[in-house]
């Protein structure tokens, strides 16, 4: 039996210090399959880095400063895949 993706999506900005956890979370779950979407809100820190490291995560960078525009993105890319 085929199951429905599941699109996960990560809003984050200056994440670093959380989002290693969160990524091995994610990983640690059972479901497949997932497609994993970070949108990155200009982070001054490590956060893209940590990102672009994992295998399949589709990294994006956020055009503005607006939280809502960035779920939005992530949104977008969700529903092209």
């Amino acid at each position: 039996m085929a199951y429905p993706l599941v699109s996960i999506l990560i809003v984050v900005k200056d994440g670093e210090r959380f989002l290693p956890s969160a990524l091995e979370s994610i990983e640690k779950q059972a479901y497949s399959p997932i497609e994993l979407i970070l949108v990155d809100g200009h982070s001054t820190d490590r956060t893209s880095e940590i990102a672009k490291a994992v295998d399949g995560l589709r990294y994006l960078s956020q055009i503005d400063e607006r939280l809502a525009n960035a779920r939005n993105c992530a949104l977008r890319a969700a529903a092209v895949s």
